[in-house]
């Protein structure tokens, strides 16, 4: 009888803390049985032969069962109901490996102000033989990475896929390759913006963005001659380059474009390339392309 009672604690004991890291509800009233006085262990029995099952029972209901194989069943009619916390760790020692519902359909990993990493391993032998992809802090910057480690260090590819088509791919040289004919690389709606010149052609113009097109000024402009002005714009850096094309206006292929580009400024030069002067009002399309020396 006293083997009974304490396998019978000793089970509560373990459903107790299982149902604590799972999140289950475990309630301790009802019948366990066990059957198990030695030696003629019955078949529901607590520690009893490999071939034995262990059934939880109450109001004369069996509501789980423990299978000699290790699984575990509902007998018909019965249900699990979860007490859901706010927060499960991988670890219950260091409990620094947590998700948590941060908001409705939200689910977050976090540990207080500690950076977190996330890993999606493609192989994995052990601890120091694999190739995974990190999503991580470091240093305050949020990188994205392939990792590989031992015998399983291998270069791989990275892709950027929509509904089963690749549209950008970062292939093992470091390049960033666009892949669909139609689309390729650029800015879009919202990047861009538009100004008008005042006065004249050496006006100064003010505009912000990295495409966009300028209008110039009507105002003539003598045969053969280069006109400058001034465009303040803060997305321009010293060590970019910006690209003209002229969209509209005035007579096509009469004009050349450039600049050269200084800290949050640039200098446009706008020449005429005819023998007569043109009084005309060239509508120019840039795109600033970011640039570096080092």
């Amino acid at each position: 009888m006293r083997l009974r009672i304490l396998q019978t604690l000793t089970l509560i004991a373990t459903l107790a803390a299982a149902g604590w890291l799972l999140g289950l509800p475990v309630q301790t009233q009802g019948q366990l049985e066990t059957n198990c006085d030695s030696p003629n262990f019955g078949n529901n029995c607590i520690g009893g032969a490999s071939n034995k099952s262990i059934r939880l029972v109450t109001g004369g209901v069996a509501r789980l069962v423990i299978n000699p194989d290790g699984t575990t069943t509902l007998p018909t009619g019965s249900t699990i109901s979860a007490i859901y916390p706010d927060s499960i760790c991988m670890d219950s020692t260091n409990k620094d490996a947590c998700v948590a519902r941060v908001a409705a359909n939200h689910l977050g990993h976090y540990n207080g102000t500690n950076a977190q990493t996330v890993s999606v391993y493609n192989t994995r032998t052990d601890a120091s033989n694999f190739e995974r992809f990190e999503l991580q802090w470091i240093g305050n910057v949020l990188r994205m990475q392939y990792q590989t480690s031992g015998s399983g260090q291998a270069a791989r590819q990275m892709g950027i896929w929509s509904t089963g088509t690749e549209y950008l791919r970062f292939d093992t040289s470091g390049r960033v390759l666009a892949l669909v004919p139609t689309a390729g690389l650029g800015y879009g709606t919202g990047a861009g913006g538009t100004v008008t010149q005042a006065t004249n052609k050496s006006t100064t113009v003010v505009l912000n963005t990295v495409t966009g097109q300028i209008t110039l000024n009507g105002a003539s402009l003598a045969a053969d001659t280069t006109v400058s002005f001034t465009w303040t714009n803060s997305a321009i850096a010293a060590t970019d380059v910006v690209v003209f094309t002229h969209v509209s206006g005035g007579t096509l292929g009469a004009y050349t474009f450039n600049c050269q580009a200084g800290a949050g400024t640039a200098t446009v030069n706008v020449h005429n390339n005819t023998p007569g002067a043109l009084a005309e009002a060239p509508v120019i399309g840039f795109v600033v392309v970011k640039g570096a020396t080092s």
